[in-house]
């Protein structure tokens, strides 16, 4: 079934690409109907198979009760709270769409791959897809495409690239946990596939550089500077420093690249990483201010620090700006279940990933420590941004790099070589005639 997922992961880029909604229904879309679609296999599969114990049980545990958390306060939210302009249908639409989908799209990308090619082949995917998105992203700043996409002309946004992921905070975040994985698939690949494999994640990289997000950069630097110290024991030092090395130039070289498709790029880049004085509100671009009026209203009704006020009551609420902090964003909203489901997942993702990273017959090393890298940068990156549509990508991946730790980690029956007895029916023997000196008794010769 690796094709179907490879199938969904295109369907998924097609329409960020193109920017197209296809909406089949309400809460219903095209990769939603591919999506069920695998789902609807799934559950045939395991109807011809038999039911068997479920594999990581405790994963998929936490990811149930944060989804099933959610559900119970929208409910709540709209029928028993009431809150004005919270309705039942939109916000039940929403919570189906976030919660209730990025539960199945890890189902999907879990349990239809059996091998290590399988996992494979749907990196590759994941990789091929984000790097051609952000090949179309340079094509149409240059006029070869013309995709709508903008760029910021105003404020805090001049002169940012937004991407077909959606604003420029959101595909760089996006791009942050992407990119180690366009690495990996790079380094594993060999001739002219290597160099096709590296020119897709110089693409994705001169897009994050583009976007000039601020999180996302502290997101590479921090997130990979902590992976690096996890994965110490399985990356030799002069590895680190080569690699190191090989990202400034990179960088540099997607400046350069940037300029080309954006003259004063560079200017951008600068004054945002220099500029906005010395305080702590100018420097986040009020996103302190914002989240002290997040917590401050969290104080109001101090219930709401252990519950939260309920799925995406948020922006009901009377904010200017989303939160900036998809911590944050899930505290207010679902509490601290939603806030300690959700960091549980990427802590058990992570100790997982480095476990089999660890095991000296490891088939998928270079998968495993790029998935460490990617969700520590994704983690240090989410604290300055939401993320909200970009989420099908990150659940795809987890689901995958999930699978992969199992198939190292769990070993497979070994198969004896020993060739079982042939048993063979002893049958009924018949009389032999007697000799009596060399002549046989009984019988006649002719």
């Amino acid at each position: 079934m690796r094709w179907l997922i490879v199938a969904l992961i295109g369907v998924i880029a097609t329409l960020a690409i193109f920017q197209i909604q296809l909406s089949l229904g309400p809460g219903l879309s095209a990769k939603n109907a591919v999506l069920y679609a695998l789902i609807f296999g799934l559950t045939f599969r395991a109807a011809l198979r038999g039911l068997a114990g479920v594999e990581l049980p405790g994963l998929h545990a936490i990811f149930a009760a944060w989804v099933g958390y959610a559900i119970a306060t929208w409910l709540i939210a709209a029928l028993v709270v009431k809150y004005p302009y919270y309705t039942l249908v939109a916000n039940g639409i929403t919570v189906k769409a976030e919660m209730l989908d990025s539960f199945l799209f890890f189902i999907v990308a879990f349990h239809a791959l059996n091998d290590q090619r399988d996992v494979r082949t749907v990196m590759k995917a994941l990789a091929a897809a984000v790097g051609v998105a952000n090949f179309a992203t340079i094509a149409d700043l240059v006029g070869i495409l013309h995709l709508g996409l903008r760029v910021g002309a105003t404020g805090a946004e001049e002169g940012r690239v937004f991407g077909v992921f959606g604003h420029a905070n959101d595909t760089a975040a996006l791009i942050v946990c992407m990119l180690p994985v366009s690495v990996a698939v790079a380094l594993q690949a060999r001739g002219f596939m290597r160099a096709v494999w590296g020119a897709g994640a110089l693409a994705s990289l001169v897009v994050l550089l583009l976007t000039v997000s601020r999180g996302a950069y502290v997101g590479v630097v921090v997130g990979s500077i902590w992976a690096a110290w996890l994965c110490r024991g399985l990356i030799p030092v002069q590895k680190i420093a080569m690699w190191a090395f090989g990202a400034l130039v990179a960088m540099v070289l997607g400046v350069a690249v940037g300029a080309l498709a954006i003259p004063g790029v560079a200017q951008t880049i600068s004054s945002r990483l220099t500029g906005g004085g010395g305080s702590a509100d100018e420097m986040s671009s009020g996103r302190t201010v914002l989240w002290k009026q997040v917590i401050e209203t969290m104080w109001d009704k101090p219930i709401t620090l252990l519950t939260g006020y309920g799925w995406d009551v948020y922006w009901v609420m009377p904010f200017r700006f989303a939160t900036h902090n998809y911590y944050l964003n899930q505290w207010f909203n679902l509490g601290l279940v939603g806030l300690i489901c959700f960091v549980l997942l990427l802590t058990i993702g992570v100790k997982r990933a480095k476990r089999a990273a660890a095991q000296p017959d490891s088939g998928l090393r270079d998968q495993h420590i790029a998935f460490v890298f990617a969700m520590l940068m994704l983690a240090v990156s989410v604290f300055f941004v939401n993320l909200e549509g970009q989420w099908p990508f990150v659940w795809i991946y987890f689901g995958v790099a999930m699978r992969a730790t199992q198939i190292d980690l769990v070993p497979v029956p070994a198969t004896s070589n020993m060739q079982e007895p042939v048993i063979r029916p002893v049958l009924p023997s018949r009389p032999r005639p007697a000799l009596d000196g060399g002549r046989l008794v009984g019988t006649q010769l002719r």
